[in-house]
Parts: C-alpha cells; sequence; structure tokens
C-alpha cells in the first residue's frame, strides 16, 4: 500500500467530505474489514490542537470517506494545515494510505459576528446619519452614549472594552505569562513560549592590529644602602653614569 501525498481544499462555512478506495501495490482493493479509520487535520504537524475528520467506510470494498460538518469549518481559525488519514488493520499493521496539506478557503458570505471595526464620534443624536452601518459604534458627545445601527434603528450600546494595559506575571523555564487589562476591569491571561537560544556562530576574523606606541627611555637606579628604586628617567644619561654607588638600568617604556 503506497503512501500518497494528496492536497485538499477545505471551504470554511461549508460542509467538506472526500471519498477514496485504499488499494495496495498490486491496485487490488483492500479489505478494512474491522479496521479502525482515523483523519485529522493540524495547523503544523507538531500542533496538539486538532480538528477531527468523521471517517466511515466500506469494508471490504476499501472505500473511506472523511467528512466534516460546515458548523467545524467554520471555526478552523487558519488558512493552511495538514492532514493524514490512518488506517489500523485488525492484525495491528498500521497504514497511511493518504497525506498532504490542507488549504481552507475562508468564508465570504458569513452572518455578522458583533464585531466592531470602528467607533464613529457625532455632536448630538440627530446628528446621526439616517441609516447606520451595522458594524459601527456611534459616539454622542452631547450625553455621552453610545448607540449602535441593529439593522432597523438605533438603540442603545454598552461602553465598549478596551485592553488597557498588558503586564508580564511569570515565567517558568521558556514560558513566560502575561496579563491583559480591560477597561471593564476584567483581566485575561496568556503565555508565550520563547526560543531556546541558538548555538555559538563562528568565530569572526580577527582585527586588525592597533597602532604602535612611541618608544621611550627610563632609567631606574639602585641603592644599595637604602634598598630604593628610583626612577630617573628625566635625569640626563650621563648623569646618570656619574651617580656614586649602586646601580642603573636602561628600561625602554
Amino acid at each position: 500500500m503506497y503512501e500518497n501525498k494528496l492536497d485538499i481544499v477545505i471551504e470554511s462555512g461549508a460542509d467538506f467530505g472526500m471519498t477514496f478506495w485504499i488499494t495496495d501495490n498490486n491496485e487490488q482493493i483492500v479489505d478494512l474489514t474491522d479496521a479502525i479509520v482515523e483523519a485529522r487535520l493540524r495547523q503544523f504537524a507538531e500542533a496538539n490542537d486538532f480538528f477531527p475528520f468523521t471517517v466511515t467506510h466500506g469494508g471490504v470494498n476499501g472505500r473511506v470517506k472523511i467528512s466534516m460538518p460546515h458548523e467545524m469549518t467554520a471555526i478552523i481559525p487558519y488558512t493552511a494545515g495538514v492532514y493524514d488519514v490512518k488506517i489500523t488493520f485488525k492484525n495491528g499493521s498500521v497504514r497511511k494510505p493518504f497525506y498532504g496539506e490542507a488549504y481552507i478557503n475562508p468564508e465570504i458570505t458569513r452572518p455578522y459576528d458583533g464585531t466592531i471595526l470602528n467607533i464613529i464620534s457625532v455632536g448630538k443624536l440627530e446628528d446621526l446619519p439616517e441609516i447606520g452601518q451595522i458594524d459601527r459604534l456611534y459616539y454622542i458627545h452631547e450625553t455621552d452614549e453610545f448607540y449602535r445601527w441593529n439593522g432597523t434603528e438605533y438603540v442603545t450600546a454598552a461602553e465598549p472594552n478596551s485592553i488597557v494595559a498588558v503586564e508580564k506575571i511569570g515565567s517558568q523555564g521558556l514560558v513566560d505569562t502575561y496579563r491583559i487589562y480591560f477597561s471593564n476591569g476584567n483581566t485575561s491571561e496568556f503565555f508565550v513560549t520563547n526560543g531556546t537560544e541558538g548555538p555559538q556562530g563562528p568565530r569572526g576574523p580577527q582585527g586588525p592590529a592597533g597602532p604602535a606606541g612611541n618608544d621611550g627611555n627610563g632609567y631606574y637606579h639602585y641603592d644599595p644602602e637604602t634598598e630604593l628604586i628610583t626612577m630617573i628617567n628625566t635625569i640626563p644619561y650621563s648623569e646618570v653614569l656619574n651617580q656614586k654607588g649602586g646601580y642603573t638600568a636602561i628600561i625602554g617604556f
């Protein structure tokens, strides 16, 4: 039985269905009697969350149908994912006859979900347009009130909720926890998983040598009676040689 890559397209908000016939390497129908057939959709292979397909099969005729109702396709939050079909036969062997990319086309003709796209500010109630837009919120300065157009008339609306602040409140390993504060007093938390530190990069080329310092001479005199060493670089060399006792060293610095 071959593993066949077959990409599929799912229309968001519509019922999805596809039928396969399972054959062996000799193109003979495979008996699926007592077999367990499963199929799942994930955003990527390593993702934990998934959407299950409803799977039916025809037993001896090798037919497999995967489907997903429109209520489920409408809530898929991404536009591209991966899927596969897995068969566990009654003898315990497992095969994956079909796999591939899954492309989810967004639903265009869908009911309004109540999302406010913009807030329009006007001076007085009578300044509102004769016909409003259902996805707008209208603020009246004179009365400090909000109104919405419900498709037929303007009705009062609650003050919109907004994000006031986002705060990091904790860390555990690579996972940081953040809290969102809303204007109505509610809070919500979410998690961010950070990447691990990558390997150290290759060592860069050695930089050019710095400029050489100026040459200079210094004279140090050791007095055996006092056991003191004195720097006398400001004394001319001829005078150093005329000093009595001790030893004089010439040191470049």
